[in-house]
């Protein structure tokens, strides 16, 4: 479970509203996947509700420096549409912030709407979970070349035991589209996938709020 407290890190980083650290960034891995690599995405401009989330992370890594690469974190926005750009990936020497359409659970959304709902932590639920994420070792598994995560609040600790992973898929799409949904797992665009694994395995936090809260 995670150890500090994660409710007063986020409120402390949303008091001292302080600018992304500057901390020199490990390069990129080599790719290890079957799929060649897209281009990169565009940076994004980060404001507004993505500004806040960034804070709110820098918050939990500032409480947990020992717990976490301090090179480079993820915020997935699950406030945001499925066909948006909601998975970014935060450089911290520069303040970049590249920005990729991810799936949500089955589960939470059982309409399909694109809007996650509800999100749960219970084996078979086939829901998103919330919270604080740190990426784990990589391996080669039923979608190919995958990244596990480990799940660090009350919200999502069963992250593992239920395969709950970062992984690539056909459905979803940097095309725009709605992308489809997963059994919980934060799918990629096949072309992306590896590039997006080898630059933020072993060690990263994945920060996944409730858009509910």
């Amino acid at each position: 479970m995670f150890g500090p407290n994660t409710a007063r890190a986020v409120a402390a980083a949303q008091e001292s509203g302080h600018d992304l650290s500057a901390v020199a960034a490990a390069p990129a891995a080599a790719s290890g996947g079957t799929v060649a690599p897209a281009r990169p995405t565009p940076e994004v401009n980060a404001s507004g509700r993505l500004r806040q989330l960034i804070r709110e992370a820098e918050g939990v890594l500032a409480s947990n420096r020992s717990g976490f690469r301090q090179d480079v974190f993820v915020v997935v926005d699950l406030a945001r549409h499925s066909s948006e750009q909601r998975f970014f990936i935060v450089e911290r020497s520069t303040g970049n912030v590249s920005g990729y359409r991810t799936s949500h659970g089955s589960g939470s959304d059982p309409r399909n709407t694109g809007r996650p709902q509800t999100f749960s932590n219970a084996n078979n639920s086939h829901q998103t979970s919330v919270g604080v994420y740190r990426t784990a070792e990589t391996y080669s598994g039923r979608h190919g070349y995958s990244l596990r995560l480990d799940g660090l609040s009350g919200t999502n600790s069963r992250a593992r035991a239920r395969a709950i992973v970062i992984h690539g898929a056909n459905y979803v799409s940097e095309a725009g589209r709605r992308a489809g949904r997963s059994w919980g797992c934060f799918a990629l665009d096949m072309r992306h996938r590896t590039a997006v694994i080898d630059r933020i395995k072993n060690g990263a936090l994945l920060y996944a709020p409730d858009p509910n809260r």
